[in-house]
């Protein structure tokens, strides 16, 4: 969205745009479902079906109920609100930004991996020992 708004199109264009090239890619089969696409599909036949654009995304921000995608339809109707210029360096921003928690979510989630196989790391451990400690226990 970014980068087709600092190309010169106007957020509705690129809305449309890109839900376009989706459902285009999922009637070729080249790509499977993604739920976000396919809000941004039903958002852009709001508009075209007459529902305001302000509208059309503050309700695609509640259907989506991800924090992330609901800041972004703030930013895109407060960008139609007052006009703001410089849309494209804070959509970058937040792309930043939810690169930035993703990042951190992955580590976390390896982190917490990493843990719960400590568990079975000891047993075998403890199962090894005892196959090495046996034969020499009963060998005495």
């Amino acid at each position: 969205l970014a980068i087709l708004l600092g190309a010169g199109m106007s957020i509705k264009q690129a809305w449309n745009r890109i839900s376009a090239q989706n459902s285009n890619k999922r009637s070729k089969q080249k790509i499977k479902m993604r739920p976000v696409y396919e809000e941004m599909l039903v958002t852009s036949h709001e508009i075209q079906d007459g529902v305001s654009e302000r509208i059309a995304y503050q309700r695609f921000g509640e259907r989506t109920g991800v924090n992330e995608y609901h800041r972004l339809s703030r930013l895109l109707v407060q960008n139609m609100q007052k006009g703001n210029r410089s849309i494209c360096s804070i959509l970058e921003e937040e792309a930043e930004n939810a690169y930035e928690q993703r990042r951190l979510l992955a580590k976390k989630i390896g982190e917490e991996a990493g843990t719960k196989m400590l568990i079975p790391l000891m047993l075998m451990m403890v199962i090894v020992i005892a196959i090495v400690a046996v034969p020499a226990v009963l060998s005495f």
